[in-house]
Parts: structure tokens; sequence; C-alpha cells
């Protein structure tokens, strides 16, 4: 699981006019599901093939239903590397967890000692120390005390969609319907085509936006994140394929849809990440 989006939520959803629209969007660590109502949009179905994404997703309405803003920042920290997640207070947010998220959580805490701060470090969250990005920069439901509350009453009484579901199977899956003004894969094409060669990567990113796109509404968008090229040059490593503006165009190309990029205030301090469009 991810203790806060390893993205710039609160950057990216500036692109796009949410008011009245409605999402569709990989849940991560649920800012990106909470980052889309916040900025305006009606409805927001929330997919993942991380069924513990969705455990995540739940714990963080309950927080925000149930704790104050400073509360909820010792608890899930004020950055991507050092939460609290102390047992007391969950204890405070178990009542408002759906039975499947509560039995996730005890066990883990369990597992853990009933210390947060060895659940923080465990194999059961994703380890992000390389990414600086404070939480309030990530989120803009996290800027300040007034946009917190604003966010707890945008949810209020919400029911939210959300279904295991592996991003290849959204044109076929049954439990989705309806269509969407805008569909968020977040950074899922890294993931699908992290090993493969840039001859290879082109056919599997043809195949999840084509896929994606028959859930769009007339003039749909579909995007996906992509770090700054520094980033990996920091760590050594190769610009992912799916992340290659080549790879993009042409896959957007042979999908039939338009293609555009741009560029968003990065993870890290002086770069600049980008959003990759897909527009019908």
């Amino acid at each position: 699981m991810y203790i806060y989006a390893t993205e710039m939520v609160s950057r990216y959803y500036r692109i796009f006019d949410l008011a009245s629209q409605k999402v569709l969007s990989i849940i991560g660590s649920g800012d990106q599901i909470i980052g889309a109502y916040f900025s305006g949009a009606q409805e927001v179905v929330g997919v993942d093939i991380n069924g513990r994404a969705i455990f995540m997703l739940d714990l963080k309405l309950s927080a925000l239903n149930r704790l104050s803003y400073r509360c909820f920042l010792n608890f899930f920290g004020t950055s991507l590397d050092h939460p609290g997640l102390a047992y007391k207070t969950y204890l405070e947010l178990r009542p408002g967890l759906k039975p499947s998220s509560r039995r996730f959580f005890d066990q883990a805490y369990r597992q853990c000692g009933h210390s947060g701060r060895r659940l923080a470090t465990s194999k059961y969250l994703r380890q992000r120390q390389m990414m600086k990005a404070k939480a309030f920069e990530i989120n803009g439901y996290l800027k300040n005390e007034s946009s917190y509350v604003k966010c707890r009453r945008l949810l209020a009484g919400r029911a939210i969609r959300v279904f295991r579901l592996d991003i290849n199977d959204l044109g076929k899956d049954g439990r989705v319907v309806g269509r969407f003004d805008l569909i968020n894969l977040s950074n899922s094409l890294n993931y699908l085509t992290g090993k493969v060669s840039d001859e290879f990567c082109v056919p599997v990113i043809v195949q999840v936006i084509s896929r994606a796109a028959k859930k769009l509404a007339p003039g749909g968008r579909i995007f996906s994140y992509s770090y700054s090229p520094a980033m990996y040059e920091d760590c050594g490593r190769k610009i992912p394929p799916a992340s290659r503006l080549g790879n993009l165009r042409l896959a957007a190309g042979l999908s039939g849809l338009k293609f555009f990029q741009q560029r968003v205030k990065g993870i890290n301090p002086g770069q600049y990440d980008r959003i990759n469009i897909f527009q019908k």
C-alpha cells in the first residue's frame, strides 16, 4: 500500500475542469479518489488490481470523517516517509471501516505488535523515501485546515464505488457501468511495461488505452503520469518505456486518439513531472 500518492495530485487535477464531471481513477493511496472529489468531480469510481488499495482508501475516508486536521497529519504523516499510524488512533478509526478493511488492519497491527512505527516500516507499505514532496504539496485537501474541512464536507454521505480490477479488463468488466469524462491511469502504464522493450511496450499501451477509451464519454480524456527524467538519472535508471514520448505518441496514433503532454511541478524539488493526455 501507499501511505500517500507519489504523484502531484493537486497539480494534475488543476489541468482538468472537473466540475460536474464523472471520473474513473486508479485508487493507489486513495488520494487520487479524494483529490478528484476535492477538485469538483460529481462522481468518482475507483479501480485497482491491488485489493489493499481499497483498504487504504477506506482508512483515509474514516480518518477524514473522524479526525481533526492535525490528528490526520499525525497519523498519516506530513511526508512520504514518516507516518505515525498510532494504534490508539487506529482504534478511533476502526468503527468507521468496512468489515473487510477492519479485518485486514486488525491483522496488520497484530503482526506488527500493535506498533504504528513498525507497521509504517513493514512490507505492508511501499517505502518511498526518495520522493521529497510534502503531503500538503501532493494533496490539495491537506493544504490547510480549511481545505481539510471543505474536503470532509464534500465527501460526507458519499457511497464511493470501488472495484478490485485489472485495468486491462476495464472495457469488458460489467461492474463498471456508465461513461466517464476523465480516466486517471496514474503510473500504471509504467508497471505494465517496466520490463519490456520499446518494441513490445507500444502494443501494451495501445491495448490499455483502447480498452479504457470504450468507457469515455464524448470528448473524454485518459491520462497517465510520468516522473521527471531527472528522477531516473538520480537513481541511475533508464526512463521506463511507457514514459518515453515517442512511445506514447505512437500508441495514441495507433489507438485513434489525440495526444498532449503537460508538465507539472514534480514530486522532487526542481523537477517537472509529465501528464500524458489521450483524448477521443
